[in-house]
């Protein structure tokens, strides 16, 4: 049962990066390894292949952008270690707007349709999720973020938080949200240059981002993560937030209060024409950041020093075939309508990881 979950979350996670088969010429630059045949049956990548096999025909990724995974409490026995790789998993179909998850050990099913409703969405992008159950969706479009339920049988609805408009609270096409360990949301409100803060309940609570300019400031902000030392899966007590921002260029370090703490801009480590996605902290707060440009992926410490890149365009092990999507999805302009992420692709998951 167990090796089934790992090959449906293998699936319907991987649906950043992209790669197949083989290391022909000895290609290997990362420490990084595939987990053990016991724990995925030897999948690790995700081919239209597999798609097909477990959804069948009635869905097709269009646009895939934010993942989220979690062990939800409300199916966890804490008694049994057993279960514990038994994870819920949130994938976003952007431009067939909804939200694929898995329901159970075996089913896969979709959550959501196109429109402005409750249980709607207009190309939605990055998504976050606790284990109480709380997911949380960046409805881009419809310049809102959407709060959902899991009680462990499937998503509900909850509530919407924000409009569009440039007031506290407000949005202006937000694409990136993240959770702390007391539920505090963080969103990347692009449009109107700034991140903004809400506790748990929904209620505004400060913007991050200098207004006037200079050191500090967010422009165009896109991916985002949290790495908060209060949760069960970090070692270090340090809280950091880390934000993308000048279009995929540049990645900035603050304190969850909103002090800016370090900045990298990827020019300056030797990467040209950076095109920085979404960003994930593992259990050291290392950071890692797709570059869907340069079809790689970049490894940073968790003070934001930089470590190492791996990946090279093609379709073998540890190379990836990216799409640049992540600028143009849904209605935005220069948008394809197809993105080469739906077809094959590869994650590599490391919030869990000690």
């Amino acid at each position: 049962m167990r090796s089934t979950l790992l090959l449906v979350q293998t699936i319907i996670v991987t649906i950043l990066v992209l790669a197949a088969t083989g290391l022909g010429d000895g290609y290997d630059p990362t420490t990084l390894v595939f987990p053990p045949y016991g724990h995925t049956m030897g999948y690790h990548k995700a081919t239209s292949f597999h798609l097909r096999l477990l959804l069948g025909s009635t869905v097709r990724f269009r646009n895939p952008q934010g993942v989220a995974v979690v062990r939800l409490r409300s199916t966890d026995d804490p008694v049994d270690h057993h279960d514990d790789d038994e994870v819920s998993v949130y994938a976003v179909n952007s431009d067939a707007h909804q939200i694929v998850h898995n329901r159970s050990l075996t089913d896969v099913d979709i959550f959501g349709r196109f429109g402005r409703g409750e249980g709607e969405f207009w190309s939605p992008r990055g998504i976050a999720a606790n284990a109480d159950g709380d997911v949380y969706v960046a409805d881009t479009e419809n310049h809102r973020i959407v709060h959902l339920h899991d009680d462990g049988e499937g998503l509900s609805f909850a509530k919407t938080i924000g409009k569009f408009g440039a007031a506290p609270g407000e949005f202006d096409r937000p694409r990136g949200v993240a959770l702390d360990a007391r539920g505090t949301i963080y969103v990347t409100d692009t449009g109107n240059h700034r991140v903004q803060v809400f506790s748990s309940e929904g209620d505004f609570v400060r913007s991050i981002g200098d207004p006037r300019g200079g050191r500090g400031r967010v422009e165009h902000p896109d991916g985002i993560a949290v790495y908060d030392g209060r949760d069960q899966w970090s070692f270090y007590e340090d809280r950091s937030l880390y934000v993308v921002d000048q279009h995929g260029e540049r990645i900035q370090q603050f304190s969850l209060d909103g002090r800016l703490i370090a900045a990298v801009k990827m020019s300056d480590i030797g990467v040209t024409d950076a095109d920085i996605a979404y960003l994930a902290v593992d259990y050291y707060g290392n950071l890692y950041a797709t570059d869907m440009s340069n079809h790689r992926i970049h490894k940073f410490d968790r003070s934001l020093r930089y470590i190492i890149s791996y990946g090279r365009y093609g379709t073998g092990d540890k190379e990836f075939e990216l799409g640049s999507t992540h600028r143009s999805g849904g209605s935005f302009p220069g948008h394809s309508g197809s993105s080469t992420a739906g077809r094959r692709c590869r994650s590599i998951s490391q919030k869990h990881a000690k």
